[in-house]
């Protein structure tokens, strides 16, 4: 998976089929210079179609027959929120079913334990030796939880993070597949299908009964998952906006460009950070009333990083999720690994931090937040 500035890192749309990879080549301009990873893509995946067939042939009916008895839970947030950090503290609780990273870069051959294990040592020297994120220094690894929206496009063409790989479409796939506007019955329905499997998939493998979910677009698209689950679970987790900026501007200079697949200059970039998140806030801000009373809890990356325990405690107990005491001292040993992860620190010029507040003052104020401590003004 992609993990620095360069051209070692594997790339997530290697894991795409073959008919995803050739229809996202032919409906986006690919820059001349990332030529190299769409054949790399395609090489690749030409070597995998025979597995994913096997898989399809030999587990299909097996997918289709099994029922996912508990609602799922769905973390959401904007990107760089502490959504990975909720997800990693509350995967650890043994009953819960999750995506790993092995899976999703390749979702579709990976029930068969000989074949996944097979994987895994392929792709364990992509991961950086220190074994961490280089955009946060979160830990990385092929079986730590992970969100599924890369997995999505691996599946289908549907999936917001095509966005990614192709940035100056950002607000084209914000809407049609975030909000899925102007996308037609079949291209909602086979979006469904694909994520019912994908769950149905993690849950087989994991071994789970409580479904986990972690996926910042879905922030966007609570009335789909409704439609889908009735009684969903939703976690909101939010956090100072300046904060979300500056990180958002690290993973852009380190994961992001790592990933795209044509050039786009730094200015549209910015202004695509100030969209979307602008348009998604407020989208979850009128969505929310959607959700079924008892099954949406708000939470604050601030009030976790102070108490994690007394925080997960009452994610538990608003949501009605059985198994907390059981589940505490798995929650303890996480926090307890956990706390020498070093916090990021961040110099931001008076003009930038204007910027910000005047794109994201409702957002500020909604939300009580000021400048943070550890950002300096310079």
């Amino acid at each position: 998976m992609p993990n620095r500035h360069d051209d070692n890192g594997m790339h997530f749309i290697w894991g795409g089929t073959l008919p995803v990879i050739l229809k996202a080549f032919a409906q986006n301009h690919v820059g001349l210079k990332y030529m190299p990873t769409i054949a790399k893509g395609l090489i690749a995946s030409s070597i995998y179609m025979p597995f994913r067939w096997y898989e399809r042939l030999k587990y299909k009916k097996m997918v289709e027959k099994y029922r996912i008895e508990q609602p799922p839970i769905f973390i959401i947030g904007h990107w760089r929120s502490g959504t990975t950090h909720l997800h990693n503290l509350m995967s650890s609780d043994p009953q819960t079913a999750y995506l790993s990273t092995l899976q999703a870069l390749f979702p579709e051959m990976l029930l068969d334990e000989k074949l996944r294990n097979k994987v895994r040592n392929m792709i364990d020297d992509s991961i950086p030796e220190d074994g961490k994120r280089i955009q946060d220094d979160v830990k990385l690894g092929v079986d730590e939880p992970q969100e599924e929206e890369f997995t999505l496009g691996n599946m289908n063409t549907h999936s917001y993070y095509f966005s990614a790989y192709f940035p100056n479409k950002t607000k084209k796939y914000y809407k049609k597949y975030i909000l899925f506007k102007k996308v037609g019955k079949k291209v909602k329905k086979r979006w469904k299908e694909d994520y019912i499997r994908l769950i149905k998939k993690a849950i087989l493998i994991t071994g789970g009964t409580r479904y986990l979910s972690k996926n910042p677009p879905n922030m966007g698209r609570i009335p789909m998952l409704l439609e889908m689950f009735p009684n969903a679970k939703f976690v909101y987790i939010r956090r100072n906006p300046i904060s979300v900026f500056l990180s958002m501007e690290k993973l852009r200079l380190t994961l992001m460009d790592a990933l795209k697949l044509q050039d786009i200059s730094e200015k549209k970039q910015i202004k695509n950070t100030f969209y979307v998140y602008k348009k998604i806030v407020k989208q979850y801000e009128k969505d929310k009333a959607l959700i079924p009373t008892g099954n949406l809890v708000e939470v604050s990356f601030e009030d976790i990083e102070k108490n994690p325990l007394q925080q997960l405690q009452r994610i538990y107990e608003t949501l009605s999720l059985a198994g907390f005491d059981m589940a505490k001292p798995f929650f303890e040993q996480k926090i307890t690994s956990l706390s020498d992860y070093k916090k990021n620190k961040y110099r931001i010029s008076q003009k930038q931090l204007d910027a910000i507040l005047e794109e994201w003052q409702f957002a500020m104020e909604k939300y009580g937040y000021d400048v943070p401590e550890n950002v300096e003004i310079i």
